[in-house]
């Protein structure tokens, strides 16, 4: 993110019992408008729960993989596409105490949106 210019940055941000959410994060950048919700909850000492949404309207193809880099593992052909499109993720997970994502009985899901024209 460090050449990512992020403008007219506006949301809510909730800090209450051990529980931390961002509402309606909206902002601009790379010619795109972006909106996000977050929360953040410190269960106990042993472990926590994060969830995300997050939305980009109308951005570049290229733009998109050069933000998020890992798109090009994701989906593999995208590059090779030309044009604007609708970028929707979402996903959650359970952390442990150092913030890691926990594997075994824990649960993570995601998902993944691509849509252009």
């Amino acid at each position: 993110f460090e050449q990512v210019e992020f403008e007219d940055v506006c949301g809510k941000v909730d800090l209450k019992n051990r529980t931390l959410h961002l509402r309606n994060l909206g902002m601009r950048a790379l010619d795109a408008d972006m909106k996000a919700v977050m929360v953040y909850r410190a269960d106990s000492v042993r472990g926590g729960y994060i969830g995300f949404d997050f939305k980009i309207r109308d951005i570049n193809i290229a733009k998109l993989v050069d933000f998020i880099p890992s798109m090009d593992t994701i989906v593999p052909m995208l590059r090779s596409f030309k044009g604007r499109v609708q970028f929707d993720v979402a996903a959650e997970a359970r952390l442990d105490s150092n913030t890691y994502f926990t594997f075994g009985h824990a649960y993570k899901r995601g998902q993944l949106s691509i849509d252009g024209w």
